[in-house]
C-alpha cells in the first residue's frame, strides 16, 4: 500500500475476543520503530493512525540539475499485528511519501472507497505531476521558474515524452519500474533542446498528461528566486520580481559599564548586535492561479532563497495583504516579507542576494556543459 504521511495512515483490525493486539512497525530494511498495544472497542474494531510515527522518517530532497531523471525513495516500512505472541496480520512494504492534500479531497476519496494513488498520482493518463501550480492540463510559468517535474512509479516500466510543439523536437525519458517518485529536470531538457520558452506536451505512454507553456520572464529591474517545498512534498520555484527593500532588525543593545582608572569613573561600552536581513518585495503581478500557488509557498516549512554564490538561504516567507478577489478581473501583486532564518553578528562586504533570474539562455552556450556528447545545464543565475 502507498501513503502520503500528511494524511492519515490507518491500521485497522477487527478482533475476534478481548484480547489485547499488539501493533508493531518496523523499516523494511529492519529496526522496530514503534509498538503500541490496544484493545478493540464494543464492535471488535482497533486503529491506528501511525502517520506520526512515520514522519521523522521522511526526509527532505534538494535536487540539482546535472542529470534529467534523478529518484528519491519513499520510506518502506512492514508492520505486523500480534496476539498472545501470536503473529495474525503480516504486511510487508507499505510506501510512505511526503505531502498530503487536503482535508476534504482525502474524505472525498475514502467515501469512493479510492485513494490519491489511483485517482491520480499513477494514473497516467491524466495530470499525475506532484505540483501546485496548476490541477488542470495547461500549466504556465515563465522560464526562471523551470525546475523539475515529479511523477510517482508503480512497478512498471514508462515511455515520457517532452514534445516541443513549436518546433517538433521530443525528448524520451525511460521511466524505470518501482514505486518512487521520479524527477524531470525541465531545465535540463530545455538546455538540451537550447530553448528559452515554448510550449510542450508531456505525454506517459502516449497518453498526454500535461501541456506545459514555458514563457519569457516579466520584464523586472528585480528578481529573486525562491525554492519552497509545496504540498506535496516537493520543492518548486517561484520568482519574485516586484520591488524589494532591505529592512535588517537589529537585535537589543547590551550595554555595560566598566571602571576607568584613569578617571576614576564608570564608562559604557556595548556588545556586538545581531542583526537580520529582512526584504519586503511586492511579488510582481500575478494571475489568480499563480496567486494561489504563492499561497502554498506562504504555508510552506521549508523556503529558500537562491543567493549570489549560489548558495540557498533558509528563510521565512509571510504576507500582511494576501487578498485575491474571488472573481478577478485583472492580474494583481501582494507584498512579501521574506527574513533569514537565521541572525549574522558579523558582516561581510560580499553579495549575499542574487538579482538575476535562472534563465538558460539560447545562444549563451557559457550555460552549457558537454560530457560524452552529452549536453548538461549548470543552474546559472546570472553570478
Amino acid at each position: 500500500m502507498n501513503y502520503l504521511v500528511e494524511n492519515p495512515v490507518f491500521v485497522e483490525y477487527t478482533a475476534a475476543n478481548t484480547l489485547p493486539v499488539t501493533l508493531v512497525v518496523s523499516k523494511s530494511s529492519g529496526g522496530e520503530i514503534y509498538r503500541s498495544q490496544a484493545f478493540a472497542n464494543n464492535t471488535g474494531k482497533i486503529s491506528w493512525n501511525i502517520a506520526d510515527i512515520l514522519k521523522p522518517h521522511i526526509g527532505k530532497t534538494l535536487l540539482d540539475d546535472t542529470e534529467v531523471l534523478q529518484h528519491i525513495a519513499p520510506f518502506l516500512y512492514n508492520l505486523s499485528l500480534e496476539i498472545d505472541d501470536a503473529v495474525v496480520l503480516i504486511k510487508n512494504y507499505n510506501a510512505v511519501f511526503p505531502g498530503g492534500i487536503p482535508k476534504h479531497q482525502f474524505r472525498k476519496l475514502a467515501a469512493a472507497d479510492t485513494d490519491i494513488f489511483a485517482e491520480k498520482l499513477q494514473n497516467y493518463t491524466d495530470n499525475c505531476f506532484l505540483t501546485t501550480r496548476t490541477a488542470g492540463d495547461i500549466m504556465v510559468l515563465p522560464s526562471s521558474e523551470v525546475g523539475f517535474l515529479y511523477c510517482v512509479g508503480d512497478n512498471s516500466t514508462h515511455t515520457l515524452t517532452i514534445i516541443n510543439t513549436d518546433g517538433n523536437q521530443t525528448y524520451t525519458i525511460n521511466i524505470p519500474a518501482g514505486v518512487l517518485i521520479n524527477a524531470i529536470s525541465l531545465s535540463y531538457v530545455l538546455c538540451d533542446m537550447e530553448l528559452q520558452k515554448g510550449i510542450f506536451d508531456i505525454k506517459i505512454d502516449g497518453n498526454l498528461c500535461l501541456t506545459i507553456e514555458v514563457t519569457e520572464p516579466a520584464p523586472s529591474n528585480e528578481r529573486y528566486i525562491l525554492n519552497f517545498r509545496n504540498s506535496w512534498g516537493m520543492y518548486e520555484l517561484i520568482e519574485v520580481t516586484g520591488r524589494a527593500i532591505s529592512e535588517p532588525e537589529y537585535g537589543e543593545e547590551t550595554v555595560y559599564a566598566i571602571y576607568d582608572k584613569i578617571t576614576d569613573s564608570l564608562r559604557n561600552e556595548k556588545l556586538r548586535k545581531e542583526a537580520t536581513e529582512v526584504i519586503k518585495a511586492e511579488c510582481g503581478y500575478r494571475s489568480r492561479e499563480r496567486l494561489l500557488f504563492i499561497r502554498d509557498m506562504l504555508q510552506s516549512e521549508d523556503v529558500k532563497l537562491y543567493g549570489a554564490d549560489g548558495e540557498w538561504f533558509d528563510v521565512l516567507v509571510s504576507t500582511d495583504g494576501d487578498k485575491i478577489a474571488l472573481n478577478m478581473a485583472e492580474p494583481v501583486s501582494i507584498p512579501l516579507t521574506i527574513t533569514m532564518c537565521e541572525a549574522e553578528k558579523l558582516y561581510s562586504a560580499e553579495e549575499r542576494i542574487s538579482l538575476k533570474p535562472n534563465v538558460c539562455l539560447k545562444d549563451d552556450l557559457s550555460n552549457f556543459i558537454t560530457t560524452n556528447n552529452n549536453k548538461k545545464i549548470i543552474l546559472d543565475y546570472g553570478n
